[in-house]
């Protein structure tokens, strides 16, 4: 299996840190040599994800957000998975945080059931197999993409926050590049605290899932 160079990208807050992220990449079971981590702060993180991929080394940009948990294994799975050479981008889902409170479970189940979230859910649950995926499936603090290819399509729109992976992805699928959801591709992270933080993300997501933009 062919090793590529990956650069990790996580944009973070001026006043967050990301001790979570960076305690899952030091027990990752791939070569360190083989890796580059950018922790850019700032307050745009469309910008400070663009910002971060043009100044990478790697072959693979892979983005995470501040607080994903993952196993160590989860470089090999996406390597794997680029081993074919038309794959532009692969992701998984972001799961709720092993031993999270009971609210944040809660919150966790509504949004990767069906019923909850519709064909979103695959964002939020493991669901079916290997397969080609549309942004409805894909989410942005689980995704990894050829640096070739995001040049080439022009990175995030930096005028977007939320909604820069959805317009990506779009326009990425519009002009055929493949896309992967891989259900074994995870990780892990913790729920919104209160029902009103709940509200308020569920209240997004649905705006996304109708928000519609051309570039």
């Amino acid at each position: 299996m062919e090793l590529y160079n990956i650069s990790v990208i996580i944009p973070v807050s001026l006043d967050s840190d990301c001790h979570v992220t960076l305690n899952s990449l030091n027990n990752i079971d791939y070569p360190r040599d083989k890796f580059e981590i950018f922790v850019i702060k700032g307050n745009r993180p469309s910008s400070q994800r663009n910002l971060a991929a043009r100044e990478a080394r790697g072959d693979l940009l892979m983005f995470f957000d501040d607080d994903c948990f993952f196993e160590a294994d989860l470089f090999n799975l996406i390597v794997e998975q680029f081993q074919d050479d038309d794959l532009s981008v692969v992701g998984g889902s972001s799961l709720i945080m092993p031993n999270s409170p009971i609210i944040q479970r809660c919150f966790g189940y509504v949004v990767g059931s069906y019923l909850g979230a519709g064909p979103m859910r695959s964002r939020f649950k493991s669901v079916g197999e290997v397969r080609v995926a549309t942004e409805k499936e894909l989410i942005l603090c689980n995704l990894c993409i050829r640096k070739s290819v995001f040049e080439k399509i022009g990175g995030f729109n930096e005028h977007l926050f939320p909604n820069e992976e959805n317009e990506l992805l779009n326009r990425l699928d519009r002009n055929n590049y493949k896309i992967i959801y891989d259900p074994n591709i995870n990780v892990y992270r913790p729920q919104r605290e209160s029902i009103f933080q709940f509200a308020k993300q569920y209240f997004i997501y649905l705006f996304r899932e109708h928000y519609q933009i051309d570039t």
